[in-house]
């Protein structure tokens, strides 16, 4: 069954706001369909996911769907870590939790992801990472030493002032939210065929030079999916 959800809910990060649909609001369709579910955490490829298990009509499923990554958190203004794993713990169960079901969102006016505050080019120009291995470098710079590490970027990062920064530097279309579950989709594809095909993992990392199959962008992640479907 597919329905669509309003998105009720309105959060701030630093200059932006968004709407979402919150976890209240699925249990609430849930319930009115007398579905119930379970989920928990299982390391995939050195990253967290989301497992689902859905109940219909008080009979349970026997398989575990794979949802979303539960991102890695990073310190941002004055929130710990503590808080931004929390945060992004919520948003893997919501965000899974509507890849399980089936459900659409749908926004209560054409845009959801609203800016309160106008950045400046200089600002975004000017703008240097705060963590990982290019801290300390403007985007730009990076752009001309590993522009995969940008796609990365805007496929992983859960920042919208960063994904705000490279569209208004790099002049990179931000991913709306039907490509990012086409982006977990494709993860979540990748890694069953990994499994299923008995692939070596390792080969796998060491021919695309990356940690994980998480660190790989979504042009490329669709390509690794046609190929190990031959295989």
């Amino acid at each position: 069954m597919e329905t669509k959800l309003k998105k009720g809910q309105v959060a701030n990060v630093g200059k932006y706001s968004y709407q979402y649909v919150d976890i209240a609001q699925i249990h609430d369709y849930l319930e009115s369909i007398n579905a119930k579910y379970i989920q928990q955490i299982k390391r995939i490829d050195e990253s967290d996911y989301i497992m689902t298990k859905r109940c219909f009509n008080d009979v349970w499923e026997d398989e575990w769907l794979q949802g979303a990554r539960v991102v890695d958190a990073t310190l941002q203004g004055v929130k710990n870590p503590a808080q931004e794993q929390g945060s992004a713990l919520t948003y893997a169960r919501r965000y899974s939790l509507l890849m399980a079901f089936g459900l659409a969102t749908e926004d209560d006016d054409a845009q959801s992801l609203s800016c309160s505050i106008e950045l400046t080019q200089e600002e975004a120009d000017s703008y240097t990472l705060t963590f990982g291995k290019y801290k300390g470098q403007t985007l730009k710079q990076i752009e001309e030493q590993d522009h995969k590490y940008i796609n990365w970027l805007m496929d992983n990062t859960k920042d919208e002032r960063i994904l705000k920064m490279i569209e208004l530097s790099l002049g990179y279309a931000l991913p709306d939210e039907e490509e990012q579950q086409e982006r977990f989709e494709l993860l979540d594809r990748v890694n069953n065929l990994i499994i299923e095909k008995d692939i070596d993992l390792e080969a796998i990392k060491k021919k695309f030079k990356v940690e994980s199959t998480a660190d790989i962008d979504t042009k490329t992640l669709k390509e690794l999916v046609v190929y190990l479907e031959g295989k």
